[in-house]
């Protein structure tokens, strides 16, 4: 084989492997806590849900100073639903526009035919209060409680545009 056609192969190895790493979750689930003064943008590299307690008034600061260079899909008005879904944005951020419990349910762990959690699974339920932040990784399910309104902002990377969510 000549060398261009070993260098493909090899390029499409690495891609396989730094595409692999999008699938992957931590084995353990830890939520963190943060304030807009004491956040770290290496918070997102743990691939964990993230809290802010802060309220949050204007999201073209956080799209600016967070993501300035990716693409933002920005919705500030969700309709209320009691359905789960499944972020298929490298960031999802959720901002709830009333006092409200999300659930959470990890992105390692498969949904029953009805698309919900197994009856006998652990969710993670969160209580916010109006103008809080929660962001969630890549695959992680949700669902807002008490059909509580939300405005929500999902950031994607050049990869996760192209990959499916399941």
């Amino acid at each position: 084989m000549s060398k261009k056609v070993w260098a493909l192969i090899v390029l499409l190895i690495i891609m396989f492997v730094y595409v692999s790493y999008y699938y992957r979750s931590p084995s353990t689930v830890a939520i963190l806590q943060s304030t807009l003064d004491e956040f770290e943008l290496d918070m997102f590299l743990q691939k964990q849900p993230i809290v802010i307690s802060d309220e949050v008034q204007q999201w073209e600061s956080l799209k600016s100073a967070w993501f300035p260079s990716n693409k933002v899909d920005l919705f500030l008005e969700s309709s209320p639903s009691d359905a789960w879904a499944r972020n298929r944005y490298k960031y999802l951020l959720i901002q709830p526009y009333q006092s409200c419990e999300v659930m959470l349910y990890p992105a390692n762990k498969k949904m029953n035919k009805e698309n919900v959690p197994p009856e006998d699974e652990t969710l993670l339920a969160i209580k916010m209060n109006p103008n809080q932040i929660i962001i969630l990784p890549f695959r992680w399910h949700f669902t807002v409680s008490n059909g509580a309104s939300y405005g929500w902002m999902g950031v994607h990377d050049w990869v996760t545009r192209f990959l499916p969510s399941s």
